[in-house]
């Protein structure tokens, strides 16, 4: 990160190691989230000539202790690199990040069998709102 005074010129460069440290909780998950993204998103823009166009991120529990806005910027930072996103949350953090996806599915585990359940974004969210 680089501050800049009114004419452009940079008064001061905060390092993500240095962010990191200093920060608790979601301030110091951020700067991380947006080096690994983009990472691979260089990682995917050097292989242009390959036929599939796919960049897949796989991210399990993310954005743990960050707050809805904090998630939103990475989702949306994603996004635009035209990243595409795999991300594992626990039920709990769902609702700060349903408004920043395209879609959801639950999984459920009881004794030996899995399931899978599509998730309609727009219902949950209108739950979320109090519509019926």
């Amino acid at each position: 990160e680089q501050v800049t005074d009114a004419d452009g010129n940079v008064i001061r460069e905060n390092f993500v190691d240095d962010m990191a440290g200093r920060d608790s909780g979601g301030e110091g998950q951020n700067p991380k989230y947006v080096a690994l993204l983009a990472g691979f998103a260089m990682l995917y823009m050097q292989q242009t000539n390959r036929d599939s166009r796919i960049k897949l991120v796989l991210l399990d529990e993310a954005f743990s202790k960050m707050d809805q806005e904090r998630s939103a910027v990475c989702l949306k930072y994603a996004r635009q690199m035209d990243l595409q996103l795999i991300v594992c949350v626990p039920d709990e953090r769902l609702q700060s990040l349903i408004r920043n996806v395209d879609c959801v599915y639950g999984f459920r585990r009881h004794k030996n069998q899995i399931s899978m359940m599509h998730i309609d974004k727009g219902n949950y969210l209108e739950l979320l709102e109090g519509v019926e």
